[in-house]
């Protein structure tokens, strides 16, 4: 399969970091597929950037530049927007279950690694039962924080809030928030997931790069259906906060198997030398799944994408709100 990767509408800084990690796929992955420079070479195009998303201002509509006016039988999205509609058929990192066609989506990691101090950390290293460090961007984390903190008091946890490390995406790369994100990671038997402002997070991924046990938090995320997630993760009800310790207590003797079967995940589905079969046999499982050609649908789930839209943005209003109170109070 000959793959083209359009990088269209990416700053100089993101078409870098782009480039060498295609390069170092293409390096490590197998020969039957093959990256080309020119789209008319390709069986199958994968527009890469967020524009399909909510935060890339695409909400109902393809964007106007896309190949999928031209060949929409053979044009995908591998989309790593927090709020994706869903619009193009393709891989998507954080797609909500409710706007899922299994004829058309795959759950699917996020292309990029940032993070150059995770690795297959020994198990030995793990003296915590369970950590998460992170920025409190959802509901979700802001309870996590709060009803987990006798956990990270009495050393059962680790537990950081972060201003977010996404700021250092291309600074440094020995950056000291990614170090330390990485060594709590590192003494993490069970590391938490939890929705943040999309339904996914990178540190999924990153957990299973790691072998560590991801925890996952996101009741509506559409998860990789190339990953086997009973043998190596554990997946939690949003709603039951209280009882996630007593949860990861019960199954803290399986934390060794789960955590060797989810690097072994990892390294089949993502890692280097997979990552690029991986995505070439998705694509082709959306293909055979198709029962009409792409070409002549309509989006059917325009209803559920504007009432999903509209939700997310009362969410982002009163998330500015509470961002403005906090400091109002931190200033007075």
């Amino acid at each position: 399969m000959r793959l083209f990767f359009d990088l269209t509408g990416y700053d100089d800084a993101h078409q870098e970091v782009w480039h060498r990690r295609l390069a170092q796929i293409a390096r490590a992955g197998a020969t039957d597929v093959a990256l080309v420079d020119d789209p008319d070479d390709a069986d199958y195009i994968l527009e890469t950037t967020g524009r399909q998303s909510f935060l890339g201002g695409r909400v109902f509509t393809v964007s106007p530049d896309s190949h999928y006016h031209q060949r929409p039988e053979t044009t995908f999205g591998w989309d790593t927007g927090d709020f994706p509609t869903g619009r193009l058929p393709g891989l998507y990192c954080s797609l909500d279950r409710a706007l899922f066609d299994p004829r058309r989506h795959r759950g699917f990691c996020y292309p990029l690694r940032y993070n150059s101090h995770i690795e297959a950390f020994s198990l030995e290293e793990a003296d915590r039962l369970f950590g998460f460090c992170g920025s409190p961007s959802s509901a979700l984390r802001y309870r996590l924080f709060a009803e987990l903190a006798p956990f990270a008091a009495d050393q059962t946890a680790l537990l950081q809030k972060t201003t977010g490390v996404w700021t250092n995406l291309f600074g440094t790369p020995d950056a000291e928030a990614w170090k330390f994100y990485a060594d709590i990671l590192r003494r993490s038997r069970f590391f938490l997931c939890p929705r943040g402002n999309g339904l996914s997070s990178i540190r999924l991924f990153e957990t299973m790069e790691a072998a560590r046990v991801p925890v996952i938090l996101s009741d509506g995320l559409v998860l990789p259906v190339c990953v086997d997630w009973s043998r190596c993760a554990i997946i939690h009800p949003e709603n039951d906060l209280p009882g996630l310790a007593a949860h990861l207590r019960a199954r803290e003797s399986e934390w060794p198997q789960l955590a060797r079967n989810a690097r072994a995940e990892w390294e089949k589905n993502f890692g280097d030398a997979h990552l690029l079969c991986t995505v070439a046999r998705e694509l082709r499982a959306i293909v055979a799944a198709r029962v009409e050609p792409e070409g002549g649908r309509r989006f059917p789930g325009l209803p559920g994408v504007a009432r999903r839209y509209a939700w997310t943005r009362f969410k982002s209003v009163v998330r500015f709100g509470q961002r403005t109170l906090r400091r109002g109070a931190a200033t007075a």
